[in-house]
């Protein structure tokens, strides 16, 4: 996180602000540890997506294993559960896995490739968790596709960030 992306996500929730929002869900992980900063510029709240899923994955306790298909959203997700970890006085060991090839894949139109190896990589990750963290939610459609035991919590952001949402509106 940079000043300039901090100044420049306030500018746009500034704006936000002056057009008429009540509120502002930030949906990009990779931009998500300037929430707070930049959340400074208004009055308005402002949420990040990712920030239910990470208490909830804290909540549930046990190793929590988070996948991305970029660095960029791997490391604001991890320090989102360090943080919320911290916060709640506990120390849930985290396993950390990076699935390049399947971005890349995906950049080259090859869907079927991104999703093999997506596949392979969650399905490895099952085995060493109980929770599941998807650091980017385009994976949750592989993730549906998959026998995954019962015990291995699967948690992606949309729904509960929506959710947050929701409640902030009510």
């Amino acid at each position: 996180m940079t000043r300039i992306i901090v100044r420049r996500v306030g500018g746009l929730l500034v704006r936000a602000e002056q057009s008429g929002a009540n509120a502002v869900l930030v949906t990009c992980s990779s931009i998500g540890e300037c929430v707070d900063h930049a959340g400074a510029f208004v009055s308005i709240p402002v949420r990040r997506i990712d920030a239910p899923m990470a208490a909830s994955a804290v909540r549930r306790g046990g190793p929590i294993a988070v996948a991305a298909t970029l660095q960029s959203t791997l490391n604001p997700t991890v320090a989102l559960l360090r943080n919320e970890a911290q916060r709640r006085g506990k120390r849930p060991r985290i396993k950390i896995a990076l699935f390049d090839k399947a971005f890349q894949a995906l950049s080259h139109g090859d869907l079927n490739h991104h999703d093999q190896i997506v596949q392979n990589g969650l399905l490895r990750l099952t085995a060493q968790c109980s929770t599941l963290v998807l650091a980017q939610a385009s994976m949750a459609r592989v993730a549906a596709s998959l026998d995954i035991p019962a015990d291995v919590k699967v948690l992606v952001s949309p729904e509960s960030g929506v959710a947050q949402m929701k409640r902030l509106m009510a």
